[in-house]
């Protein structure tokens, strides 16, 4: 597995992919399929496991996700001090509402459980969505006491504008480690957050990658340019969706989720597929979908 350093994320080196724990956390799966299939990633290389506190079951279930990552990892026999552990707090849920608190006393305590769901201090922990309701300098502002108060080795930001990432590296003292926002043949926005995390060498997560769960599975039917390039190739049109983001930048990790191995290998497999000149061009030319996965 090809691997990056970028020093102002982790000093540990990162894999061209990370995986979308998610999956795991929904309705009927079990501890055991995490365990084989991430295992599976572990051993084949990947260094980077993306989750969240709100990734559960149900509202009742917050930090489910995370639980997950923790037996996965106490399960392993590999080396768990090159792995890198991302989570995100600022989502809260009550029964089936979903809303979000960007307050300092809020993110101090939700990092906090993440620290005991995890069994572990992250390696990151980022800002998941917004508040709305408050300044988002405040909500920068602690995130950084998150961080000061040793409930994460370093700090970052999901689903952020580029002026919002100036606001957050401003208010947080230039300690914004990593961005995770959307990115994918569907949803190509945000380059010039890209651009930004170039600049800083920190890591671009690209959640969604393929476009989302439910049109994964179908996104050479949806982005016919993406298809063809597949068909040359002889690969999948996943395959080269993931290759064909990881040439926007080096800094850009994609994080896609599955839960089987096939699905894995297929992910593992696009780290070593490399695009021509002609056929980057050919997907940077090709019509992106109808918007994001999740607005905001």
């Amino acid at each position: 597995m090809h691997t990056t350093l970028l020093p102002n994320t982790s000093a540990k080196p990162i894999s061209a992919i990370g995986v979308g724990v998610m999956p795991f956390s929904r309705p009927g799966r079990t501890i055991d399929e995490a365990v084989s299939v991430l295992h599976y990633c572990l051993n084949a290389g990947i260094t980077l496991l993306n989750t969240a506190d709100v990734y559960a079951p149900s509202a009742a279930e917050m930090g489910h996700n995370e639980i997950v990552v923790r037996e996965v990892l106490n399960q392993w026999n590999g080396d768990k001090s090159k792995i890198i552990v991302v989570t995100k707090n600022g989502i809260v849920r009550t029964g089936l509402d979903w809303n979000r608190d960007g307050s300092k006393d809020y993110l101090l305590r939700a990092a906090e459980k993440s620290v005991a769901n995890l069994g572990f201090v992250p390696d990151l922990i980022l800002h998941h969505r917004i508040d709305r309701s408050r300044p988002f300098a405040e909500q920068a502002k602690a995130m950084a006491a998150v961080h000061q108060a040793g409930f994460a080795q370093r700090i970052g930001f999901s689903n952020v504008t580029s002026a919002e990432y100036d606001i957050a590296q401003e208010e947080t003292g230039g300690i914004v480690s990593a961005i995770e926002n959307e990115r994918s043949p569907r949803f190509r926005d945000h380059t010039d957050v890209v651009e930004r995390c170039e600049r800083d060498q920190i890591a671009f997560l690209a959640w969604s990658p393929l476009g989302g769960e439910k049109d994964a599975k179908d996104l050479g039917s949806f982005f016919p340019a993406f298809n063809e390039v597949a068909k040359h190739l002889d690969v999948s049109a996943q395959m080269v969706a993931l290759a064909w983001l990881r040439t926007h930048s080096r800094v850009v990790i994609p994080i896609p989720g599955f839960t089987r191995i096939s699905t894995a290998q297929d992910s593992i497999d696009s780290t070593e597929l490399v695009l021509n000149s002609d056929q980057i061009e050919f997907l940077n030319a090709s019509p992106a979908g109808d918007g994001s996965v999740y607005p905001d």
